[in-house]
């Protein structure tokens, strides 16, 4: 469709302005026009979208050559027509030079359509050639932009005469010369070149001018830099070869990065190497496996541990190598294998016990831990296993708790004997005379310090092992506290103890017995380094998670320097030959480790010597009431045990072979009012257990051709009587081996009438707060009748033989029925606070109970298990 012209006619008369636009029609043209005549409606009427204008030369009161310089002034570039009836060759030149495009003399008024068009096709090639210019210029602006911003270099080489026609700005960046130097110099591209890349760069100019090459340079300041190089060659029509033109790029940081990757390549092949040295030198199996569960590395201990008639290559394999059992002997499912759940679930499992038993025959228990693999963007890739065998770790403890029992029953028993002989002394007359008393209290003291230093370095073995016994459950730090300062204080401390406690204490989860032992050392050292006149300090806060117990002194201080070295063994932070330091250097140790096992932590501060010191330390905040029976139970037993006068307690017997120790035992039950049952004979013991029916008895567990323990096995036979074992071993399997056998305590040599006294009561109060609390009404699971009054046990209404442990260990589960009881919660409840972590008898004892009531471990009706946490018994 042709367009529709804009038209200016410049013309005062009408009828000559009327001819004009025939002619135009008569020429095919399709317009819109509008006519002025003066300077001002001409001024008015210009616009960008005028397509021509018609002009007549002269006006009344304006002109052609002033139109045509208004209209050059304006910058439109609107072609324009003058149109007049005469013009001279010199106004004709005039009009063309002030920018006319053409003119026409109104008597040749016909060819004005051809005119017109011609000016028209002239106006659009111009037009197309200034917009082809922008274009043109502004392509060379950015290519020259791109080229001289870019940090590549661009080159062109002219062959003859050889020379540099261009050369980038970015090329003095690059190689730290200048374009000018470049053009001065055809020779400086083959010159900067390092010498040992020469021969290769000359070698591709000469056969191979179109190329691509890399290669080194010396940059100006003596940097060697990396270059890349695409070159192309420039020929003319007849194929002359006249220039070489390319890209050179600065790859310095790639060729660094390369050859440090090949360096930690080889690296990591070493470290490979060297790992697997190690991991095939471990004396643990451990295994790796892929993300898709691939086994990519089985160590020789795995190997010999996993051995199967087919090699294993993936951790399905591996989970059909051997039947793996918990250690309530439920089966694993193959996705809840430790690796598994590292590979597949991402949990990091620590230390998890795992009996394997393997199609041969053999049975291993192995402790295993697993760990994810992630890359660095946090995707597991792999896993790692490690297996280790307990056996020959067992047997090392074995080893090491049997010489720890012959030493510690070694040093016991002769010092049991001297405490008791000091004393008889002490309450005998042969103490009123003041010197020979003063000897003997020296004798007691001294000994008491002796006991000391053996359980000191009993405690330190243990946590050394990592078998510190810790029953940590909800207990009163304001009664612990008070009763280790009054132990403090009637130890003969001069020092005045200020105890600040506030009101609202919270409860925390710990082991009491051993808190007090904490605060009873820290304020023994304390007294150690402070004059007698300046009071300690003990004070406490607490947080939502954790109670901190402070004791402070302004005694000595300690030094910045010795304030690490504190809690080391065997460290003295004062050595003052001036004044004796009593000491061994345990008792921070000891501290540490028991503070440690109940998950908190123990620091000392200090502003330096003479400034006084600050010993702190942590304990979790309870986050639940204690498992004991109800608070009237508990006031009704206490009660009990507590109404009889000392005269009728009741009789204790006592079978030990050694006459120093039964007299002292004798003495001390005698005096608090107890009918002493002794004998140095165990064949008596039974005799005596039938005929004089006591209400305890203390048994030591090394005697002439017997033992404790079969002394007991006898007595269980037809008695439930409380026993007590006597031990100068101190040895973990046996203490575990009376408990499993019924034994309600146990107590190490050297003891005093104080502790053994207090065990007695304890056992004892337990009876009777059995015996109370058991009037509840009976408990009913099913076919299974719990009968607490008469302590019967009924399934399917027949009466099932249970053993006094198993007895209490299901009377423990079922008043918490519905709550999780952990395996130290049950030890405490069942054995005492002593055997917290002796979750293998808990184990045993809980498959002797299952097996007892039937109860399938596969498929449980009454007890059930909570993996790595305890048991409960469903709720009714």
């Amino acid at each position: 469709m042709q367009k529709v012209l804009n038209l200016l006619l410049v013309e005062d008369r009408a009828a000559d302005a009327e001819l004009m636009l025939m002619q135009l029609r008569h020429a095919g043209l399709d317009f819109e026009s509008n006519r002025v005549h003066t300077e001002a409606e001409f001024l008015g009427a210009l616009r960008p979208d005028l397509d021509l204008i018609l002009l007549d030369y002269s006006l009344p009161q304006f002109s052609a050559p002033r139109a045509l310089e208004l209209l050059r002034g304006s910058g439109l570039g609107i072609p324009c027509i003058v149109v007049t009836g005469a013009l001279t060759d010199e106004q004709a030149v005039d009009c063309m030079k002030l920018g006319a495009a053409d003119y026409v003399l109104k008597d040749r008024i016909a060819r004005l359509g051809a005119a017109v068009q011609l000016a028209l096709d002239q106006r659009k090639l111009r037009l197309e050639k200034e917009a082809a210019d922008r274009a043109l210029a502004q392509s060379e602006e950015l290519f020259r932009l791109l080229v001289e911003k870019s940090r590549d270099v661009v080159v062109r080489f002219r062959v003859s005469p050889p020379g540099w026609e261009y050369v980038s700005p970015a090329v003095t960046r690059l190689t730290g010369y200048a374009p000018e130097e470049w053009y001065a110099d055809p020779e400086l591209g083959l010159k900067i070149v390092h010498p040992e890349d020469r021969p290769h760069v000359e070698e591709v100019q000469r056969h191979v001018p179109d190329s691509h090459t890399e290669y080194r340079i010396i940059h100006k300041d003596g940097r060697v830099r990396w270059i890349d190089t695409d070159i192309v060659p420039i020929r003319d029509t007849a194929g002359t070869l006249v220039a070489l033109q390319g890209v050179v790029r600065d790859i310095t940081d790639r060729k660094l990065a390369e050859q440090e990757q090949a360096r930690l390549r080889e690296v990591a092949d070493q470290e490979h190497q060297r790992l697997a040295a190690v991991v095939g030198a471990s004396p643990a199996a451990i295994v790796v496996a892929g993300v898709n569960g691939e086994l990519l590395l089985v160590n020789r201990e795995a190997q010999q541990l996993f051995r199967t008639e087919t090699r294993m290559r993936n951790v399905e394999d591996f989970a059909r190598a051997a039947v793996a059992r918990r250690t309530d002997g439920s089966v694993y499912a193959a996705e809840d294998l430790p690796l598994y759940r590292a590979l597949y679930r991402g949990e990091v499992v620590h230390l998890e016990e795992v009996l394997r038993e393997f199609p041969d025959g053999r049975t291993v228990t192995n402790l295993i831990s697993a760990t994810p693999i992630y890359s660095e963007q946090g995707q597991i890739v792999g896993a790692i296993a490690v297996a280790q065998d307990m056996g020959p770790l067992k047997e090392a403890e074995q080893r090491r708790n049997e010489f720890l029992g012959i030493i510690s029953h070694e040093l016991r028993t002769p010092l049991t004997a001297i405490k008791g002989a000091a004393a008889t002394a002490l309450s005998s007359r042969m103490g009123e005379d003041s010197e020979t008393r003063e000897l003997f209290q020296i004798i007691d003291r001294q000994s008491d310090k002796l006991r000391d230093l053996i359980n000191n370095l009993l405690d330190l073995t243990r946590i050394e092992v990592g078998t510190l016994s810790i029953t940590a459950m909800p207990a009163d730090l304001g009664a612990v506290v008070r009763e280790a300062v009054g132990t403090f204080t009637r130890g003969g401390a001069p020092q005045d103890v200020q105890v600040r406690l506030p009101d609202a204490l919270p409860r925390v989860q710990a082991d009491g017995r051993r808190v007090a032992q904490v605060i009873a050392n820290l304020l023994g050292n304390a007294a150690k380094f402070s004059p007698p006149s300046l009071p300690i300090v003990l004070e406490t806060e607490s947080d939502a998670s954790y109670v901190t117990v402070r004791v402070r002194d302004r005694g000595r201080g300690i030094p910045a320097d010795k304030l690490p070295l504190l809690f080391k063994k065997f460290s003295q932070v004062h050595e003052d030959s001036a004044r004796a330091l009593a000491g061994t250097g345990l008792g921070l140790v000891i501290c540490k480790g028991i503070v440690e096992a109940h998950g908190g932590r123990i620091w000392a501060e200090s502003q330096g010597e003479g400034q006084g010191a600050t010993f702190s330390f942590t304990l979790p905040v309870a986050r639940g009431g204690p498992l004991v029976p109800p608070a009237e139970t508990a006031r009704q037993a206490e009660h009990a045990s507590q109404a009889s006068p000392a005269a009728a307690r009741g009789r204790i017997l006592s079978v030990d072979d050694d006459p120093q120790t039964l007299r002292y035992i004798q003495r001390t039950l005698e005096e608090a009012g107890y009918k002493a049952i002794v004998t140095a004979d165990p064949v008596q013991c039974i005799k005596l257990v039938e005929e004089q029916q006591p209400d305890l008895a203390i048994l030591d567990i090394v005697l002439p051709g017997t033992s404790g323990f079969d002394l007991l096995t006898r007595i269980r036979e037809f008695s439930g009587l409380p026993v007590i074992f006597l031990t100068g071993t101190d040895q973990g399997a046996n203490t575990v081996r009376a408990l499993k056998m019924g034994a309600d305590d146990y107590i190490t040599k050297p003891f005093s009438p104080t502790e053994l006294l207090a065990r007695i009561e304890v056992v004892l109060r337990r009876r009777v707060a059995r015996h109370v609390a058991e009037v509840r009404p009976p408990f009913t699971l099913g076919d299974l009748t719990i009968n607490f009054a008469e302590r019967r046990v009924l399934k399917g209404g027949r009466q099932l033989s249970l053993s006094p442990t198993e007895y209490k260990l299901l009377y423990q589960l079922a008043v918490h029925a519905g709550q999780v009881l952990t395996h130290d919660q049950l030890l405490e409840q069942v054995w005492g606070p002593e055997y917290k972590g002796e979750a293998e008898l808990l184990r045993s004892m809980m498959r002797n109970l299952r097996r007892s009531l039937g109860d399938d471990a596969r498929q449980p009706r009454y007890i059930l298990t909570e993996p790595q946490v305890g048991y409960r018994m469903p709720r009714p």
